[in-house]
């Protein structure tokens, strides 16, 4: 969303059970068994180009229920 300056990224078309900010710009929906549903970041023009938004990979971990992002 180019006016919210804020991009969501669908893992699964899944109901959501839980929301967590990670942080102010990094906002986490789980499904059932804290299965990522998908992420919501914002302020992406600050940290990524408009070039880098055609291909976002994300890698994500889960260890003892915490999630862990790399780029």
């Amino acid at each position: 969303d180019p006016l919210a300056d804020a991009m969501y990224i669908y893992f699964n078309q899944k109901p959501v059970k839980e929301t967590v900010a990670v942080d102010k710009d990094l906002i986490i929906d789980y499904g059932s068994n804290r299965v990522p549903v998908g992420i919501e970041m914002l302020s992406v023009s600050k940290k990524m180009s408009k070039k880098s938004l055609l291909s976002v990979k994300v890698k994500l971990l889960t260890h003892q229920r915490k999630l862990l992002l790399q780029k």
